[in-house]
């Protein structure tokens, strides 16, 4: 038999060419073989541009169909037709942009809701929350079906603005 120190260098070079034979094999199925290096500063920059290259608002929205809700009751159409009659008669009416907002965007009409929400941060002026462009922002995520626009990520910025207070809320749709 060998000496016990032979054995255990064997079994030394065994369990190190099973080590180096399982690493390539992983590097083989997980890795990128061939593909150079991208040092960190490359990616950001990569990252950067892709994010100043994405669609906007208009070019999101198009891709995305809406559809609006169909089981409304009649009087509740009734009612919707009022409230956008009496936004019309009365643009600046906070309270009245607020209902139509809400109500658009419970109906499914989501642009209409962007609109309504729009005027009513315009017409708030000085008044406007935090909420206000968070709502608009969440409208406008709803309406390119998940995805944050440049204008999104805009109403955010604002809303963090106004209540820093609201960050972790408004960091998870920014990063996310």
């Amino acid at each position: 038999t060998p000496p016990q120190g032979m054995r255990a260098g064997w079994g030394l070079l065994v369990v190190l060419g099973l080590t180096v034979g399982g690493v390539l094999a992983l590097y083989d199925r997980l890795g990128a073989p061939g593909y150079p290096d991208l040092p960190l500063k490359d990616r950001l920059a990569m990252s950067e541009e892709l994010r100043q290259s994405r669609p906007s608002q208009a070019e999101a929205e198009a891709g995305v169909t809406e559809t609006p809700r169909t089981d409304i009751a009649p009087d509740f159409v009734d009612l919707m037709t009022k409230l956008r009659a009496a936004v019309i008669a009365r643009p600046d009416d906070v309270q009245g942009l607020a209902l139509l907002a809400r109500n658009e965007a419970a109906l499914g009409n989501i642009r209409a809701a962007i609109v309504a929400q729009t005027a009513l941060i315009g017409a708030k002026g000085a008044e406007v929350v935090a909420e206000d462009h968070a709502s608009l922002a969440e409208l406008m995520i709803v309406a390119t079906g998940g995805y944050v626009s440049p204008s999104a990520e805009e109403e955010l910025v604002r809303a963090l603005a106004l209540d820093p207070a609201e960050d972790t809320t408004f960091q998870v749709l920014l990063n996310g």
